[in-house]
């Protein structure tokens, strides 16, 4: 029995042209979609610079050098790169050769001083004893040119009145020498004791600030990258350690050099960490020009120079966890259309700015 099959009836579907049909039309979507998201991927990156701002930006935090004015050996260290120190913390011990000799130095000087003034002292009371001995001869040479002046009109030798006003001089010279001989010593034990003073008051503040060796941390923080090493020699105003302060964490943004508008104090920009979002503003901008990093330029052409701003987080405004680890890279980024600052923000409310 023979049947007779209108494959080309309008009416009949081809299951072929239909599958054909159908793949057709999954591809071309999927390609639209592609070119869509092409186009759009190339139109950001040649014109976000019309509408934001953006550059890599460095954690960073106020340093506080510890070093010392003088040659020295660091004997031990308490701390490591990234440790967390307190105010007031051990942190090493060092040993000076320069110090060791300037102590033995003062305590040979205060030695000398304090022999000084004992002889003084000495010579300070024999004048004095001399002096009332020289006051008691003067006054019975006076008394004796009285007597001789009272008898001018009898006899008298010459030689007898000579002696008498020659003794009288003699003893006006000593009281006279006696005199400032003692106000000399007075004044010169007064100087003495002086110096002797002023020395051990700086024996005391450098035996005080030299604290047997011992290092202390002057703020509370991290400990740096910039650390000497246990039996390191360190010269005079080397550094032994650097701490920042994790009270004055920022954002240093070299701002780029092209730029269609000049960020100002208090602009908001939003700094991108990983996976993290901050808010923050611009905070000062130093009037210091700095090399730009950029990438496309020729080695042998010099690095364009431009303006630091100093960018610091909202809200957690000193948080170490929040804005990321010290020295670390960022991006910070200035929108030029208020829509962007709210765009931001709206994402910020969404998935929680740290």
């Amino acid at each position: 029995m023979n049947f007779h099959v209108r494959r080309l009836d309008p009416a009949v579907p081809d299951p072929v042209e239909a599958r054909r049909s159908s793949s057709g039309a999954l591809v071309r979507f999927v390609y639209g979609v592609a070119v869509a998201l092409l186009l759009s991927a190339m139109a950001w990156h040649f014109g976000q610079h019309f509408v934001l701002l953006k550059g890599p930006g460095r954690v960073t935090a106020g340093r506080t050098i510890v070093s010392v004015p003088y040659n020295m050996t660091v004997k031990m260290l308490n701390v490591r790169v990234g440790s967390a120190v307190s105010d007031g913390d051990i942190i090493g011990q060092i040993i000076s050769f320069d110090v060791e000799k300037h102590l033995a130095d003062l305590h040979h000087t205060i030695a000398d001083q304090v022999s000084k003034e004992n002889d003084l002292r000495i010579r300070f009371a024999s004048a004095r004893a001399g002096l009332d001995s020289a006051r008691k001869r003067l006054q019975v040479a006076n008394e004796n040119v009285r007597r001789l002046e009272a008898i001018a009109g009898q006899i008298a030798s010459t030689l007898f009145r000579i002696e008498i006003y020659r003794e009288s001089a003699i003893a006006e010279l000593a009281v006279a020498q006696m005199s400032a001989e003692s106000s000399e010593l007075a004044g010169s034990i007064e100087r003495t004791q002086q110096q002797l003073r002023l020395l051990k008051e700086h024996l005391a503040k450098v035996e005080r600030e030299f604290n047997n060796g011992l290092l202390t941390a002057p703020i509370a923080g991290i400990v740096g990258p910039r650390l000497a090493k246990t039996g390191e020699t360190v010269t005079v105003g080397g550094i032994v350690a650097e701490i920042y302060d994790t009270n004055d964490i920022y954002v240093e943004w070299p701002i780029p050099e092209w730029r269609l508008i000049e960020p100002k104090i208090g602009d908001a920009v939003f700094i991108f960490n990983g996976t993290r979002m901050l808010s923050g503003k611009i905070e000062e901008i130093l009037p210091l020009a700095v090399s730009l990093e950029t990438s496309g330029r020729s080695m042998l052409r010099e690095k364009p120079r431009g303006q630091m701003a100093r960018v610091s987080t909202i809200g957690s405004l000193h948080g170490l966890s929040n804005v990321g680890s010290l020295e670390s890279n960022v991006s910070v980024q200035l929108n030029y259309l208020p829509i962007g600052d709210l765009f931001g923000r709206l994402v910020c409310t969404i998935v929680g700015c740290t």
